[in-house]
């Protein structure tokens, strides 16, 4: 297996078969690695690079990313900081902290944001679901966090994708929550359980 430097880390990569070359995003979350292909769920029963290097050059590579979470609310943030700590620990991979980071979102929303990055997840507080100019500052914040071409999953109201083009977003999909198989499962446990109605989920790339 290959080594490649981008951006200053180490990547690992692997080329399999002949044909027009196809990049293979590894699959997982944190443990996005060439492995994963062959031994995580449906990946490893189907095996797709076993079929497809049969008709392409499949290139696989490990997905390292670093993630950072803009802190509205303290608590919940250390909430998640906790479940990040009991996974980590769970695996015994405390590298991937390294790679893991918490700031406040205080400011950001009145001028540029620091950084750009490649993917955003956006929840759009229901407090700003009721006045237009709110969420059409909303889309404008998420496309100023985004690198072009990168990818945005936004959950909030079905209207919110009327206003996507002010941040120089297009609309891939949009989905309502309630349809989503993750959420249809969760009723399957609590029949009682409900969501605001209209709430939907949208996948945006920045144009």
């Amino acid at each position: 297996m290959s080594v490649a430097l981008i951006d200053g880390i180490g990547t690992r990569y692997e080329v399999v078969g002949s044909g027009p070359p196809l990049l293979m995003f590894s699959p997982g979350g944190f443990d996005a690695t060439i492995e994963k292909w062959t031994t995580q769920g449906i990946y490893a029963q189907i095996r797709p690079i076993e079929h497809l290097s049969k008709r392409f050059t499949c290139i696989a590579f490990d997905r390292p990313r670093d993630y950072t979470v803009l802190v509205r609310h303290p608590a919940f943030a250390q909430k998640q900081a906790q479940r990040l700590w009991g996974i980590c620990n769970e695996l015994q991979r405390w590298d991937w902290l390294s790679r893991i980071r918490f700031i406040s979102d205080v400011g950001l929303h009145d001028g540029e944001t620091p950084h750009s990055y490649d993917v955003v997840y956006h929840w759009v507080p229901y407090d700003s679901e009721d006045l237009p100019a709110s969420l059409a500052e909303r889309m404008k914040q998420i496309g100023r966090s985004l690198h072009a071409g990168g990818t945005a999953f936004v959950i909030g109201s079905a209207q919110l994708g009327q206003y996507a083009a002010s941040g120089g977003l297009q609309v891939c999909w949009e989905e309502p929550v309630e349809q989503l198989p993750t959420f249809r499962m969760h009723r399957v446990i609590l029949p009682k359980a409900r969501l605001r109605a209209g709430l939907t989920l949208f996948h945006m790339k920045k144009v």
